[in-house]
Order: C-alpha cells, then structure tokens, then sequence
C-alpha cells in the first residue's frame, strides 16, 4: 500500500513539474519568436526589445529549474538561453548608458548568471575583456546596494578572469563583503591573499588589523601592523596599536622606543606619558629580578642592578608628572612607591606610604619583590583607514579610536558530560555493532571472536579512545586567571595551585629568590601546554608549564610524586595516591599508563631551546601526521607523537612558517587524512605555484602482501586489509600533482611489517617483506627512514624515532640553514651508526628526488630567504 502511495504521489509530482515546464516553454517560445519579429521590425523601440529578450530569458530559467535534465523542453531551453546571452550583455550597455541601473544591473547579473549555471558546465564562454567589465559591474553594484552575498560570488568570478585592472580594488571589497555577512574566516583569507600580491594597499591593511583585533590573532596582527607602518610610519593609531602589542609581549624596550616616538607626536599627552612610565617601571623590575637571580655571577649582577636603578629612576620622573595630574591614583602612588623604595630612596618612600594611608589604600612593604603593571586597559585601538579610500555609510561611522577593553571570551559550548556517561554511551554503541554475528561468519568463529575475554581487551580499547576523545572535545583553554596560587612551603619548595582539573604541585626553587620572584610575577606569567587525563570521572591536568616574564619555564609534571605542606594549619597535602599514579582512571585505564606520556615529560636536547627565525613566508607550509595509538593493531608506535609535536615546533621557530600554516594531526584516521590532504591541495591555490610545502609521517607503514605495494596505515585500521589504508603511490601523486615550487618528504616509517620495537604490525603476517619501490614525479624530494626491508627504531634515550632525532638535530646545530644534501648526509651517516650501537640493528635512511630534478635538489634548503616585495595602492569599487 505503501508503495502504491509513494509511485501515485510521485507521478503527481511530476506531473505538476512537467505541467510548470510546458507552460514555461510555450511562454519562452512565444517571447522568442517575439524578440525575433521585433528585431527586423524598424518601427520597434530598443527598450520594447530588451523588454522582451529579458521576459523570455526569465521563462527560460523557469523551465531549467523544473523540467527533467533528459526532457526536450530542457533541452530547448538550453538552446534558446546560448541564443539570446549576447544580447543580455547589449541590454546591460544599453540600459547603463541611459541611466537605468535597475534594468542595467539585472541585464549583466543575467549575463553573468548563465555562465556559472549548472546547465551549462560543459559549455565554453568567452572570458575576454568584455566579459570581466561586466562581472566587474554586476561586483560593485551589488557591493555598493551592500548585496554581499552577491557581490561575493561576482568578486570570486571576477577574480577567477585573470584581469588585473580592477583586481586590487575586488580584493578589497570582497573582504568587506564577507564581513558584512559575517563570514570572518573567508574575509582572512580573502585579505591574505589581496595582501600578498597587493602589499601596499593600506585599505586591506586596516581591515585586515581590524579584524585581527576583533579574533584576538595577535600573531598576524603583528605581521599586518609591521606592514602598514612601513607605509606610514607616523601613523598614530598604528604605534599605539604596535606600543600595545609590544607591553602584551612584555617587550618594553621596543614599546617604549614607540611610545617615546609617539610622546615626540603628541607631547601633551597623559596617556602617552603614562605608557612611557609604565615601560621605564617594568623594565625596572625585570632587570631588579635578573639582578636578584644572578647573585652568583656579580658582573651580571651588577650590570642588570645599574640598568634597573636608571629604569625606575626614568619612571620616577614620568610618575610624579603623572600624579601631579592625577593625583588620586593609587596604582601609580604604589608603583611610584616601589621604585622608591628600590632606588633606596626611603623618605620619599615613607611619604608615599603616608598619602596611601591616608586614603586608605593599601601600603607597600619595604624590601618588596618589585612585580609587573599594566595599563589600565588591556587593549588595542582599532586602526585608521585609508585617507583616499571612499567608504561606505556603515564603514564611516566606524570609531577607529575605540579601545577593545579585553580579550573577548570565547562563548562556552554546551556544559560537558560526566565522562563515566559519555565513555558507556560510545563505549555501548560500538560494541553493539561489533558484537553482531555476520551472516556469514560461522557459529564457531564468531564464538572465537566474541568471548568474555576478548569483550574485556576491546572494551579496554574503546575506553582508550573514549577518553581521548573526551579530552580533545571538553578541555578548555587554561588562563593564569583561572589559576589560583596558594603560599609557598619552604621546606619542599613548591608551591600549590588550584584549578578546576584539580590541585597541582609545582616546584620552584628558593635560591636566588625564584620563588618570590615568580610569585610576585603570578600574573603576567604565562602557561603553555597542559596535558590531561582522566580519574575518577574527572578530566586532571598531568603537566603544565609556567612561563615567568623573564623567561623562566618550570613545569607541572603529575608523575612526579611532591608534598605540600600548608604551615598554617600544618596539613599536608599527598597530592598523589598510588592509584593515580599507575594511570587508572574510574573505568580502569588512563592515558597516563601510557608510555606515550611518561616520554614526553622527559625532553631531550632536540625538544628545548629550539632556534626561532625572525622572517617568516606565508607560502610556507607544513603537513605533519603522528600516529602513535593503534587500538586495532598488534603494537603502537614508540613516541611518534612527540616526534610530530617537535617537528612541528621546528616548522613554526626554525624553518620560518606561519603558525596556522603548520597542520598537525595526532592518530589521524583515514578520513582525516584525505581531509588533510585537501586542506593542503586548497591552500595551494592562494600560492600562485610558490608553494614550500614539507610533508612529515611518523607511523606505521606496512605493505600489501600480494602486491608489495607500501600503505602508509590510519590509526584506526588493523592492517590486515589494505583497501583502506592510505597508498604511498596515491600519496606521492597528489603532492606531485600540488602547484607548488617545492616538496619535501620526511617519512619515519618502514614498510616492511614491523614496528618500532621490532614486532609485528599485523597478527599472523611475516616480517621482512621487502615493499615495491614507488615510483613519483613531480618536485618531490623524499626522506626515508630506512632502505628495503629494514625496520625504522626508537631512540629510546631520547624518546624519539631515531631517523627524526638526527633530522631535528641537524636543523637545530644548522638553525635550518642546510642543503638538501648535508642534511641526507648528516641523518644517513648518524643513524647507521648509532643504529648498531644503540638496536643492534642496522637502519640506513635514503633520499630520493624526483627524477625531473636531477641534481638540483642537492643545494635546495627548508629556508630560503624571504625577499622584500615591491609596494602598490588601491581604490575602492565605486559604481
């Protein structure tokens, strides 16, 4: 009955389409044959003419849209829409000439319009010059009737023509448009590429420092306010905005070389001098805590103790103006307090003290760790737009003074499950699609594959991925704010700190008065990579570290068994049952049973003090992916996540890539893996084939038994069918096939079966099989762990792949600045001979460049110097 019901409905629904279509194409036909008997008519006016060609085009669309793609009506449609597109271009001309904008713009978004329908995929529209004004017209009257949608789609067509005449000006105002809609990642990305081949173009610029400040992207703010600068340098909002950047930074040397500029600008200013003392001030208490943890070394000593004394004693001179302004201000009496009281200036100390009491503010102790001030706010000003640009009505009321008052938060998401809840309901649903019988799976094999014990090892293995995705889903960014510091105990030396992923225990060392300097500093430190787990149905932090202003890292680490002792109430504080210690979480396994995480808490000389180069290129980029975890194969991989989290580290400090051009992915899927792929073939597109682009794998690589062929395998396969695992042909194709100037290929894998720690990747199958070797082209040159059927080995010393150790190695002793070839040299003569001493197994990494390249690969480097870019200007679209 069902059936019948659905075959009568369908039949009245198309019915009603074929009817909608008829008489659609009986009406176009009609305007057809209209326009026909017009055209030789001379007695017709050009305006009845145009009338009709319009009509008969709409009814045309009318069938497209509502007849079959196989009917005839289609079909003619098709041919009547090719026949009269040459006049809808007239009818534009014709009707923009006569002041008609309306019937202009409709006539060229008509034009327009055809070429993209997707009737007429296969069709070939001439893209000359003629057809770019058009798109060009139809661009800047959407823009300007502030259309943006449209004016988006009609920038993108007029971008994709190849015609640099208006090219500047659609760049800039297609980035308008996607912010008009909202649509802030399209704008950066818009406004990156407007920018690279447009540098000069201050309008892109403000709008794209804009909206920097409002995603609160530091790091390319910096980039775009160093550009615009460079264009005006005495532009007032810009150094603001760059003296701020520079306090955030806690760099106050550079901020106050731009706020003494500004000072020169404006030397009427309060807030101006306000900064200026501010910087004096902090660099006096940095330079007071180098003196105090140099002790040792009195020639250091002594040279940060003069610097400190002459900074306060600047920010002395600019504080006292300050108060003579303001005089009620307790935060510049305080500070001024303290920088009396550190340059030993102890009656004008005692009489600040006075006045603060007197308004009953707190006083300063004497002797008193010196810590940071900030401003009052902590913001930045949006800035200037261009002088010659004409904006919109929205634009013009824009405040470009207007300071942000604080980072904005980023909105919460839903409140986060019980993890014991959100574990049963994934751990359930897969286990009811693997514990179903197949049809054809017999009674006695599927007996061996579910049983009571093998139930227990792959719920054991779900709950390892459940808990990762737990934390990867409900861990929140951590802020110093969200810290609380509770006083220190000597006699440990630590210090406890609550936070909502519970208590940690941080040691801080009380010579050379560290700890007092870093409590002092509590709130201009910063914290940088937490690691967490999972006990008692609750999310913990594991490690942590705190970054002091002067620069001094100390880490949390929750393997590390510590006491606090609270000296006022003499409780002391076992942060760490032997329970927690082992890893075991409520459901009975925890990533800190991992060997993964007790590694990575150990750094080895290659994970610290990695060299940063300053110059960074924007066409630089970096794919990496660590498979470390492999629940559904017979062993995992030896510290791979730590060699993809380093190297990556190395791409953003050494090898001179934009942070958000370095694609990290840790146990990454099939799926995320084709995905990955795509990211990077799309962003090759922004890089008019300038592309560097540097592919890292550490995992585990196997191959096809029939084939030989090599498979690089997704963390959650088994191995045991290749069909679904990614083919290193397939890989070598897609990145030959990038339009890229260059691509470099590191692989710490093998493929021959066998795992870091010599087992087998798959249950049942032999090892040593030597992989088919595969053949590439392209630009490529590739880096390989290991030759035939050899097996790529841990360096358990320092909790790294032995092929990646020597590779950081080297970019590390060479801060990236090595050939192709001393780099090959350098990692195959070092791991062949550290391979015996270190495995007893022989490891010879090769290199191979594509054959096109010849030996040109040999002097390529990772870094190449960025050279400067000749500077232009724009305009904005007008009608």
């Amino acid at each position: 009955m069902k059936r019948v019901l659905f075959t009568t409905l369908l039949i009245i629904a198309s019915s009603l389409y074929y009817n909608v279509a008829a008489q659609s194409i009986e009406s176009a036909r009609e305007q057809h044959r209209l326009f026909n008997l017009m055209r030789l008519d001379s007695n017709s006016s050009e305006a009845e003419i145009y009338s009709v060609i319009y009509k008969c085009y709409t009814e045309y669309v009318a069938v497209l849209n509502s007849a079959p793609e196989t009917s005839e009506e289609y079909a003619e449609a098709k041919r009547g829409i090719l026949e009269i597109h040459p006049f809808l271009y007239n009818g534009a001309a014709y009707h923009q000439t006569r002041g008609v904008k309306q019937n202009a713009v409709d006539f060229a978004e008509a034009y327009v319009d055809v070429t993209m329908m997707d009737a007429f995929r296969h069709d070939t529209f001439i893209r000359d010059e003629r057809f770019s004004n058009i798109v060009y017209y139809a661009a800047s009257c959407a823009y300007n009737a502030r259309d943006f949608h449209k004016a988006i789609n009609y920038c993108a067509i007029y971008l994709s023509t190849g015609d640099k005449r208006n090219r500047e000006n659609v760049f800039a105002c297609m980035a308008k448009a996607c912010i008009g809609v909202k649509d802030t990642d399209l704008a950066m990305t818009i406004l990156e590429q407007g920018i690279s081949e447009y540098p000069s173009n201050f309008g892109m610029l403000s709008t794209a420092i804009n909206l920097c400040i409002d995603r609160d992207n530091s790091l390319n703010l910096q980039r775009y306010v160093t550009m615009a600068l460079a264009i005006k340098p005495n532009d007032e909002t810009l150094l603001n905005i760059q003296g701020k950047l520079y306090e955030d930074a806690q760099e106050y040397g550079k901020a106050l070389e731009v706020y003494t500029k500004l000072n020169y600008l404006k030397p009427n200013s309060l807030t101006i001098m306000q900064h200026i003392a501010l910087n004096y001030y902090n660099l006096g208490v940095l330079n007071f805590n180098k003196s105090t943890q140099n002790m040792d070394n009195m020639d250091q000593a002594n040279m940060y103790s003069s610097e400190a004394y002459a900074n306060f004693r600047y920010a002395v001179l600019n504080m006292e103006t300050i108060l003579e302004n303001t005089p009620n201000s307790v935060k510049y009496m305080q500070a001024l307090a303290v920088a009396y009281d550190c340059l030993g200036k102890t009656e004008q100390f005692n009489e600040m003290n006075r006045r603060l009491a007197n308004m009953g503010a707190a006083t300063i102790e004497p002797n008193v760790t010196p810590t940071l001030l900030t401003h009052a706010a902590k913001s930045v000003t949006t800035a200037t737009k261009s002088s010659d640009a004409q904006a919109t009505t929205n634009d013009s009321v824009q405040n470009m003074l207007n300071m942000i008052a604080k980072r904005k938060s980023e909105a919460a998401d839903s409140e986060a499950p019980k993890y014991s809840e959100f574990a049963r309901n994934y751990i359930e649903s897969q286990l009811k699609d693997w514990k179903e019988k197949d049809p054809y799976e017999t009674v006695a094999e599927y007996q061996a594959r579910i049983n009571e014990q093998t139930i227990k090892a792959k719920t054991k293995e779900l709950l390892a991925i459940a808990e990762d995705s737990y934390i990867r889903t409900y861990a929140k960014n951590i802020r110093i704010s969200d810290l609380t510091l509770k006083p220190y105990d000597a006699d440990n030396q630590v210090f406890l700190i609550e936070s909502e992923y519970g208590e940690l225990i941080l040691p801080v060392p009380r010579d050379r008065k560290e700890a007092q300097t870093f409590e002092a500093n509590w709130d201009s430190i910063t914290i940088k990579d937490p690691d967490f787990y999972i006990s008692n149905d609750q999310m913990l932090l594991s490690g942590l570290t705190f970054v002091t202003p002067t620069g001094i890292s100390y880490r949390y680490d929750g393997d590390k068994n510590l006491n606090y002792v609270e000296t006022v109430v003499d409780v002391s504080y076992d942060m760490f049952t032997n329970e927690m210690l082992n890893g075991k979480s409520q459901q009975g396994n925890s990533k800190r049973q991992t060997q993964t995480l007790t590694a990575t808490a150990v750094k080895s000389d290659v994970d610290v003090d990695i060299p940063e180069v300053e110059l960074k290129s924007d066409n630089r980029y970096a794919l990496i992916i660590a498979n470390e975890n492999y629940p559904r194969a017979k062993s995992n991989v030896k510290y791979a996540h730590n060699d993809g989290a380093t190297f990556a580290e190395y791409c953003k400090k050494t090898l001179g890539m934009p942070e958000e051009n370095v694609f990290f992915f840790k146990d990454a899927t099939m799926g995320v893996m084709t995905e990955a792929m795509e990211k990077v073939k799309y962003c090759s597109t922004f890089t008019q084939g300038q592309m560097e682009l540097v592919f890292y794998y550490a995992g585990h690589g196997l191959p096809n038994e029939s084939t030989r062929e090599a498979y690089l395998l997704p963390a959650d396969m088994t191995g045991t069918n290749t069909k679904h695992c990614y083919a290193l042909k397939d890989l070598y194709t897609e990145l030959a096939s990038l339009n890229a100037k260059s691509v470099t290929v590191f692989l710490d894998a093998c493929f021959s079966g066998s795992s870091r720690e010599g087992k087998d990747v798959v249950e049942a199958r032999a090892v040593g099989i030597k992989p088919k070797k595969t053949e590439f082209g392209g630009n490529l040159v590739i880096f390989s762990a290991v030759s035939n059927d050899e097996t790529s080995m841990a360096y358990d010393d320092k909790y790294h792949g032995m092929f990646t150790y020597f590779l950081l190695k080297k970019l590390k002793s060479t801060k990236g600045d090595v050939t192709l070839k001393e780099l090959d040299e350098y990692i195959r003569m070092n791991v062949s001979r550290y391979s015996f001493q270190v495995n007893n197994k022989p490891q010879t990494p090769t290199v191979e460049p594509s054959p096109t390249m010849g030996d040109e690969w040999q002097n390529m480097k990772l870094v190449e110097k960025v050279l400067p870019i000749e500077i232009e200007t724009v305009t904005e679209i007008t009608e």
